[in-house]
């Protein structure tokens, strides 16, 4: 099929698993330096449970960029 793009891929799914527990964390996700969303979570994050965050937290990565990395803070 001579000159069509392909589709973005669709956004996936993370799991984080914290270190520390946090309460009510501001969680960033960023690629190359470029910040993909960032928002406050409600709820408490436990040592070594997984939270999964939907896919619209990788929404705009850039499957040929660099790693998708997530941080978090209170």
């Amino acid at each position: 099929m001579g000159g069509a793009r392909s589709p973005r891929p669709e956004a996936t799914t993370l799991l984080v698993r914290p270190e520390h527990r946090l309460v009510r964390p501001v969680l960033t996700v960023s690629q190359d330096g470029v910040r993909l969303r960032r928002e406050r979570l409600r709820g408490t994050l436990v040592p070594w449970r997984s939270v999964r965050l939907g896919p619209g937290w990788t929404r705009g990565a850039d499957p040929a960029g660099g790693p998708v990395t997530v941080g978090a803070e209170e």
